[in-house]
């Protein structure tokens, strides 16, 4: 469920909160208030939690430091700051390590990234490359983890979807199941949906973004890449629950001549029966800042929701498999159907 561990009829299961990066005070409130728990990034995250603390409105509220963005070096500070003893200072629930990034096939970093010094009871922050779990996992990865007694938490890094290479939802499993098997706390951050799937697994904490670059660790864009991402920023995407997955509301649009298919149409709070195809428009530069805010509180609203359903169920990963299933068969559908193309990502497909 959310804010507290829940085991329905003995399966273990964790937690899902959001993800945000920046210092608005407004916003970190309004998705606590929604979600009941939110990981803050950063320098700026760390400002905000300090703004909240002198405001005596210090809870539900944790931080990544995310060194792992290439932003400075070292065993415990970046940008000059003692990332674990501020944690402490404030009294926060959770004290995370700066992070590291290890690339694809780097063992140096693989080796650096699970033998960096911590203190004790700190979450040791890891982000991998999407290579290290295709295939079912790495072995070097699995024994660098088992190797580990530190509490761990994972970012997954890509140009895109880190789950797209084959067998990389297996390697997933695979990597919560050593790193969790006694009991540790384990940890996804800065993910999308599958944050659910990782709690309904029994993995502590699934923490999904707000934003597309919250949703996972961007790597490095191409030119051309580059480009196709600057132009994605002039479009609302919205999280299409029977799609399982954000999408672009102009390609919600080319079903409007067919009523929205059964797809588009609302009930959470913030839509109250609007339709999504409302973000079927593209802005001159960035999406506006109202629209965006409308389009985030739904997005809140939706996959909290799909958590609940989810990890409230007698078999939380049944059920998430069955979401799985249901999102692909309702993609294929409005294919055949409606010759519209809507896309699912590997890190759905890969369940079935």
């Amino acid at each position: 469920m959310t804010g507290t561990d829940v085991r329905p009829r003995g399966t273990r299961v964790g937690t899902v909160g959001a993800y945000t990066t920046g210092s608005d005070l407004e916003l970190v409130r309004l998705v606590r208030g929604i979600v009941g728990r939110v990981t803050v990034c950063g320098k700026p995250g760390l400002r905000a939690l300090a703004s909240l603390a002198k405001a005596g409105d210090l809870y539900g509220v944790d931080l990544d430091p995310a060194g792992y963005l290439g932003r400075g070096a070292g065993q415990g500070e970046l940008f000059g700051i003692a990332w674990e003893a501020e944690q402490r200072r404030l009294g926060l629930p959770v004290i995370r390590s700066v992070g590291v990034f290890v690339d694809k096939a780097d063992h140096a970093s693989l080796k650096k990234a699970f033998s960096l010094a911590v203190e004790p009871d700190t979450v040791r922050v890891v982000s991998l490359h999407g290579r290290w779990l295709e295939r079912g996992c790495s072995r070097d990865l699995l024994h660098c983890v088992t190797g580990c007694d530190d509490p761990l938490a994972f970012v997954l890094a890509e140009q895109f979807d880190p789950l797209a290479h084959p067998g990389s939802v297996d390697g997933l499993c695979a990597l919560l199941d050593a790193a969790g098997a006694s009991g540790r706390r384990v940890e996804l951050l800065r993910t999308d949906a599958t944050g659910v799937a990782f709690a309904a697994l029994g993995g502590s904490l699934g923490a999904v973004g707000l934003s597309t670059t919250t949703r996972h660790h961007g790597l490095p864009l191409g030119k051309r890449a580059g480009e196709e991402y600057e132009r994605r920023r002039s479009v609302s995407y919205v999280f299409t629950r029977p799609l399982l997955s954000w999408q672009k509301g102009t390609a919600l649009g080319a079903l409007t001549p067919f009523g929205g298919a059964g797809i588009t149409q609302c009930d959470c709070d913030a839509c109250m029966g609007r339709d999504l195809r409302r973000f079927d428009r593209e802005w001159p530069g960035i999406v506006p800042p109202d629209v965006r805010a409308d389009a985030r509180e739904h997005d809140l609203r939706t996959w909290l929701a799909l958590a609940r359903d989810v990890l409230g169920a007698s078999d939380p990963v049944a059920a998430w498999r069955a979401a799985c299933n249901s999102a692909v068969a309702t993609a294929s559908n409005i294919a055949s159907t409606y010759k519209v193309q809507l896309s699912v990502p590997q890190s759905v497909i890969g369940w079935l």
